[in-house]
């Protein structure tokens, strides 16, 4: 699994779901690579998309660059199964049912 999340909650329940994701943080990505200071942030999105280029589906948040790219990679890679979904405050008060 991929993605920007920061909140420690939420990981716990991405944790409980029983997915996994690469923590750049914890494996010291950049200093593994000894990467310049100006790089050391690119690496994480190449390994992103190397990790979503082999997903066998996907699922983003609509009008987002980076769900949209993702979403192709999967579909590109495996012929996989993907959705981009409405995401924030305004969208869940325009539910009507």
């Amino acid at each position: 699994m991929t993605s920007d999340e920061s909140d420690p909650e939420w990981w716990d329940g991405v944790r409980a779901l029983g997915w996994t994701w690469v923590d750049y943080g914890a494996e010291k990505t950049g200093g593994v690579w000894g990467v310049v200071s100006f790089w050391l942030w690119r690496y994480p999105v190449f390994i992103d998309a190397i990790i979503q280029s082999n997903g066998a589906g996907f699922v983003g948040t609509r009008g987002s660059t980076m769900s949209m790219l993702a979403s192709r990679r999967v579909q590109s890679g495996h012929d996989g199964a993907t959705r981009l979904v409405r995401w924030g405050r305004r969208v869940l008060m325009t539910i009507d049912h």
